[in-house]
């Protein structure tokens, strides 16, 4: 409840009053013909302006039953929410928003909107793959024979997914696009030596062993670094990522065999190709813009040389977030739910847990650490006791009387008919429609108005329907529902006394003060914690008070820095593997040089551009590089 001195209010600001009093009365005689009225909030009117907040905002939360079995672990739990919800009338035509977030609800968007994602990349991949195919090679039958065994080595490595993963994760359920892309380049190298071979003049079979053998040796050997590429994050500690090399890994292996096998057993029986139907029109790759480039190298290497200098001058300004939200689809409800969360502090799924050998010094490291600028608050079980109850108290038996129910006479008088009430409303109006000619444009004004319109459209169409009691009953719920409760709960508050910590439910008291004594303190930002300098900020700060300190913001950044410091040595993995299978295949260094210059360059450039357009590393993308 706000009290305000008389003196203090100026006439505009009393007009300001009367007119959100006369608007709300306005608002009541439209709501009291819709299908679901919402009652008019009278708690918020008193409030405005003071210190106290309405908040119509109530966060419940609820420790779910997931089932593993299920891809969408929270499926069942997240259906029951929605149902209670639907059989308590709780929806957007009575002004209410139910929205469900946390771990289960963000995970089973997230894998909703990766499966849709994936399904349509898929597809695209799919057909772009199909038109490269044809451009490629030439020849329907051929195309159709590379499709046929991508599609085959795609379900064989699901299956050894099945067998060997038994699921999949919102980043290895990405593996079947790095499977079509990758696994189309195998096709396309079989598939032009053949046709090579058959425009020659080769027989079916000549053509085939001859392509096999031009390629098969470089064939193998791509699968070996492409698998590398995939295999050095396995051992990395972020199970995402780990499973999607094993899985894309093995896939390389899966299509390399398939290649080799399946593709020209097809060739040799159902898609026999045809030299003078299915070859009329030959490959050819002819530009001048290469003939232009191979002839200036030297500019080249200098243009490649300010490129390198220029990536490792932004290389340093790389990050790595570990805001694991970011990651997510914006326009989700569970994201934009969470993200409402974040930005209150006490509503701030994001807090760091402290325990301490007792509440006393619970209570003591609790002020130190509210006085850090990166603290906003910290709650310990002392917190639920309010300090200065004598005082308040006092006030409160004060303010008592001014609530004090008055007597019932003996005599009630009857309450009034439709006639009478339909009669007050109508001199109401009659009374606005004499006092707005002097009103001008004041707010006050405009307000009386406004009302005096809704008013003779209410009673004008009361007495067309034929439903005058119904109307001002209705109208009398949207005005005065609230009051009797409102009431109720402000009398109830008035009656309080001075409480201590044995007052406590002991629920909460054993959520914040352990058997045997040991005290927890919930400490929140100050900050949304929206970007990993912030949290990692929060955490250094309250860390720097209390080492002991645990909790999703110091997970999340404890995480990012062991998967950057893993991926850093996935990536040295990666390129002293390949450089040493590179030389032994070739056993010349400059050749292994050659080769392992512009890949590196690629990887800085990569690196750089995303350092230079503020594209920070996080969970999901940080496996490119390796790759």
């Amino acid at each position: 409840m706000c009290i305000r001195d008389r003196d203090s209010i100026d006439e505009n600001e009393e007009g300001q009053d009367w007119s959100n009093v006369l608007d709300r009365l306005s608002e009541a005689t439209v709501q009291a013909w819709e299908e679901h009225p919402v009652a008019i909030s009278w708690e918020e009117l008193l409030l405005r302006a003071s210190s106290l907040d309405i908040s119509t905002r109530r966060v419940i939360v609820v420790h779910p039953i997931l089932a593993y079995a299920d891809i969408l672990t929270g499926r069942r739990p997240m259906g029951a929410i929605r149902e209670a919800s639907r059989e308590l009338g709780l929806g957007p035509e009575r002004g209410v928003s139910v929205r469900i977030t946390g771990n289960p609800a963000l995970n089973y968007d997230e894998m909703i909107g990766i499966a849709w994602d994936v399904g349509l990349a898929g597809v695209f991949c799919f057909l772009m793959v199909a038109g490269v195919l044809y451009r490629a090679l030439r020849s329907v039958k051929i195309m159709l024979a590379t499709l046929l065994t991508l599609l085959v080595g795609l379900i064989w490595t699901a299956a050894f997914t099945a067998a060997a993963i038994g699921t999949l994760n919102p980043l290895s359920i990405t593996f079947a696009i790095l499977f079509v892309g990758l696994g189309a380049d195998f096709g396309i190298h079989l598939g032009t030596g053949y046709a090579d071979r058959i425009r020659s003049g080769d027989d079916h079979a000549p053509a085939i062993r001859e392509a096999a053998a031009q390629v098969g040796t470089a064939l193998v050997f791509c699968t070996l670094t492409t698998a590398i590429g995939f295999y050095v994050v396995v051992p990395t500690d972020y199970r995402g990522v780990a499973e999607l090399g094993l899985i894309a890994g093995t896939g390389m292996f899966v299509i390399l065999f398939l290649t080799l096998t399946f593709l020209p057993a097809l060739l040799s029986r159902g898609l026999r190709v045809d030299p003078e139907r299915d070859l009329r029109a030959p490959v050819h790759f002819r530009t001048r813009f290469w003939q232009r480039v191979g002839a200036h190298p030297r500019a080249i290497r200098r243009v490649s040389l300010l490129l390198a200098v220029g990536a490792l001058v932004l290389l340093p300004g790389l990050r790595f977030d570990a805001n694991v939200i970011e990651m997510r689809d914006p326009e989700t409800e569970s994201v934009q739910a969470f993200k409402d969360l974040l930005e209150h502090s006490i509503t701030s799924p994001w807090y760091l847990n402290v325990l301490v050998p007792s509440l006393d010094e619970a209570d003591a490291l609790a002020g130190r650490l509210e006085a850090l600028p990166d603290v906003d608050q910290v709650i310990t079980l002392s917190s639920f006791v309010p300090a200065e109850q004598g005082e308040k108290v006092e006030i409160l038996e004060d303010v008592t009387f001014l609530f004090e129910q008055p007597l019932v006479p003996a005599y009630p008088e009857p309450a009034p008919n439709l006639a009478d009430q339909a009669l007050a409303l109508q001199e109401l109006h009659d009374y606005l429609e004499s006092a707005v000619t002097s009103g001008g444009d004041a707010p006050l004004a405009k307000s009386m108005v406004k009302l005096r319109e809704h008013l003779a459209r209410f009673l004008a169409r009361a007495e067309e329907e034929g439903k005058l009691g119904q109307a001002l009953d209705d109208l009398e719920r949207v005005l005065l529902a609230p009051f009797p409760s409102h009431l109720a709960r402000l009398r109830a508050a008035m009656e309080a006394e001075e409480v201590g910590l044995q007052d406590i439910p002991a629920q909460l008291r054993a959520r914040m003060v352990a058997e045997d004594g040991t005290a927890r303190l919930q400490v929140y930002p100050t900050s949304q914690l929206g970007d990993g300098d912030a949290m990692r900020a929060f955490v250094a700060a309250v860390q720097g008070t209390a080492p002991n300190a645990a909790g999703v913001p110091l997970n999340l950044v404890e995480f990012g820095d062991v998967i950057s410091d893993s991926f850093s040595q996935a990536l040295v993995s990666a390129l002293v593997i390949i450089a040493l299978l590179l030389a032994l295949l070739w056993r010349r260094v400059s050749d292994v040089l050659i080769v392992l210059t512009p890949l590196c360059l690629g990887a800085a450039l990569t690196a750089a551009t995303a350092a230079f357009l503020d594209i920070r590393f996080d969970f999901t993308n940080v496996v490119v590089i390796p790759l």
